[in-house]
């Protein structure tokens, strides 16, 4: 609409200039543009490249990616050129790793090139920011930005956590960093590290298993789980075989299965469920924290909500008691201070 765009702060401090146009890219990081010249901001609001292209991607929040013609060029902040006429670049873990004439380039955070001209499998270990190199039955194992060791006699087909799996036609083989066999499990076709670490291996077989990230078990073994969700400290929640969801406590062994789904994630020990058709919030032990239900609700953010019932919308506090009559419009999350409603054609903004 030609209205100037601009970054504040929590308390609606500006942070930069306005733009002509802004959008928050994955990472977090910001790309601005004002006339023909584009500019890549951080949170809070320093000013990381501006030119007259738009990086492609922002890689490690260190390395510009830049299309030029039907290949890319890597750049880090200060304009050097790490990579030119590369057919791929992506940041996996600790490391940046750039493909061109079908091998593989692997950097490390600040640039420097560890090895270059690889053509077997890359397995990097996200928790524990290490890296291994599978390549004719040997392996090669960095930590960081130094070679550890070198290891043969098994294909590891996953590496996370100072641990490496293997899948074999009937089972799954876990190895130890320095390649001494562990546990047995059966094939894993998925690994997925949950927001708190953990690991959930999903399996050929009939168990699903879910670890920490120094491999004890969270879950029974017996447990055959899906659309597994970490939602608080080691805290989850998963539906079982039979599509019924339980939320789970690990550290307290509590249980529950009343409640149909849940949104967004504990928050100063609440969090957003659905009993039915109707929300309600619940403490750390699974009790509701107070016998209200609502027609809408939001997550809490800091120590307040939002809920809604045929009058409108209103805030709410730890406890869930109202703040205001319950007469707005929606009102949506800024952050743990700011809440904002619409009534057209403007927009509202509260704090708590």
């Amino acid at each position: 609409t030609g209205t100037p765009n601009q970054l504040f702060d929590a308390s609606l401090k500006p942070l930069s200039e306005p733009y002509s146009t802004m959008k928050f890219l994955k990472n977090g990081l910001i790309l601005a543009k004002t006339k023909k010249e584009y500019t890549l901001l951080n949170g809070e609001g320093t000013i990381l490249y501006a030119g007259p292209e738009p990086p492609e991607d922002v890689l490690l929040s260190s390395f510009l990616v830049f299309k030029t013609g039907g290949s890319f060029q890597v750049k880090d902040l200060s304009d050097k050129i790490i990579a030119d006429r590369c057919s791929m670049a992506e940041a996996k873990g600790n490391y940046l790793l750039i493909r061109r004439n079908g091998a593989t380039d692997i950097f490390d955070l600040r640039g420097n090139l560890l090895t270059d001209n690889v053509t077997g499998a890359i397995l990097v270990d996200t928790l524990a920011n290490g890296l291994a190199i599978v390549e004719k039955n040997k392996i090669t194992v960095y930590e960081g930005a130094q070679r550890r060791m070198k290891l043969k006699g098994f294909v590891p087909t996953h590496f996370i956590s100072a641990k490496f799996l293997c899948n074999t036609k009937d089972s799954c083989i876990l190895y130890s960093y320095f390649g001494k066999k562990e546990s047995v499990f059966p094939p894993v076709d998925e690994v997925i590290v949950l927001e708190d670490a953990s690991i959930f291996l999903k399996t050929s077989g009939k168990v699903n298993l879910l670890f920490d990230r120094e491999w004890k078990p969270v879950l029974p073994e017996e447990t055959k789980f899906r659309q597994l969700k970490n939602i608080g400290a080691a805290t989850y929640a998963y539906h079982t075989a039979e599509g019924k969801m339980v939320l789970y406590n690990a550290e307290t062994d509590e249980a529950d299965s009343t409640y149909r789904s849940v949104t967004g994630y504990f928050e100063q020990e609440r969090l957003l469920v659905t009993k039915g058709i109707r929300f309600c919030y619940i403490d750390q032990h699974f009790k509701p924290v107070t016998s209200r239900t609502f027609r809408a609700a939001i997550p809490f953010a800091g120590d307040h909500a939002a809920v809604a019932d045929q009058r409108g919308w209103t805030l709410i506090d730890h406890n869930c008691n109202s703040l205001t009559y319950p007469n707005y419009g929606e009102i949506k999350t800024l952050n743990a201070q700011l809440f904002k409603t619409q009534k057209l054609p403007l927009y509202g903004l509260y704090n708590t």
